[in-house]
């Protein structure tokens, strides 16, 4: 993938936020490629239920990401990720989330670079397709060189970086000097690199891109409830002017994302799923009370039709 494919924002995958209902909106503005959810690849090799329907590719080229310890079990996920679809597999080695950690995955394979080579290494032997990783700059203290060559020797095809350590979560400005390293020792080797943290305006990305020299950049937090971010982000960087959408058009928006999200899971399930969203989309008026309760208690496309008909 060359720097000038990439040299455009793209959506992180996030765990109960990315699943198909949010990325057929992010759609709408973007034409991708999508991040899947954040699977289990037990769960995938396994074939639980719940995990199969958020295993769902689509609205165009899409990555899916997996979390795993294991160096087989991630082997065999990657390959059914591939059969259903995959454009490419994703490894998770960077959420600090407590139950994902205390299995020794995501954040926690940060304390072992070996480990995590290895499952990058059966991962790519099983699929002929792009094998990428998502990860953090180390555990309790940042050990960039250490995972960084650690990803060159799995031959990586792509990794994106978030340089605040696990232990560091989201409560400390993102040093992106880490990152800047990071991205020389992957660059010496051919492996380009997406920059991730902090990124919430098209002007932060071209700097972040600037200083540290990746090839692109990936949007997490900046999303909630602007779907729309990631598209407008990518024309900005083309030089085109964007404007966001007026209140009315915002509520037509999380409408419609709410019919997907129905659809999708069931009326019931579905409509639980855009509480939270509801109050991402409409921030203001989540302030109030009395919003806040009108969205607790929504259940069916009526309620959220009543929900947006407080903005329009």
């Amino acid at each position: 993938m060359s720097r000038t494919h990439l040299s455009l924002a793209l959506h992180a995958p996030m765990a109960g936020i990315t699943d198909l209902p949010f990325r057929r909106i992010i759609a709408e503005w973007h034409p991708g490629p999508f991040f899947t959810e954040m699977l289990s690849a037990e769960a995938l090799v396994r074939k639980n239920p719940r995990t199969e329907k958020m295993a769902a590719p689509g609205p165009g080229p899409t990555i899916f990401q997996i979390v795993s310890s294991n160096p087989i079990m991630a082997a065999r996920a990657a390959a059914i990720c591939v059969e259903k679809g995959a454009q490419g597999v994703d490894l998770n080695a960077g959420c600090p989330d407590p139950h994902v950690v205390r299995k020794g995955m995501g954040g926690a394979l940060l304390k072992r670079p070996e480990a995590l080579r290895q499952i990058l290494v059966e991962m790519k032997k099983a699929v002929d397709a792009p094998i990428s990783v998502k990860l953090r700059s180390g555990w309790k203290n940042p050990s960039v060189a250490a995972l960084a060559n650690a990803l060159v020797e799995a031959e990586v095809d792509m990794a994106t970086f978030h340089p605040r350590t696990v232990s560091e979560r989201y409560n400390t400005p993102a040093d992106h000097r880490r990152t800047k390293t990071f991205v020389e020792i992957l660059h010496d080797h051919g492996i380009p690199v997406v920059a991730n943290g902090d990124i919430k305006t098209a002007r932060d990305a071209k700097a972040l891109m600037d200083f540290t020299g990746a090839d692109g950049v990936m949007v997490a937090r900046a999303i909630l409830g602007k779907p729309w971010a990631v598209g407008n982000m990518n024309r900005q960087l083309r030089g085109e002017k964007t404007t966001g959408p007026e209140p009315h058009e915002t509520a037509e928006i999380f409408l419609r994302h709410a019919r997907l999200s129905a659809e999708f899971y069931g009326e019931k399930r579905g409509i639980k799923k855009m509480r939270k969203h509801a109050l991402w989309y409409f921030k203001k008026e989540a302030k109030d009370p009395l919003f806040r309760e009108m969205v607790r208690k929504m259940e069916t496309l009526v309620d959220a039709e009543g929900v947006a008909g407080v903005i329009t």
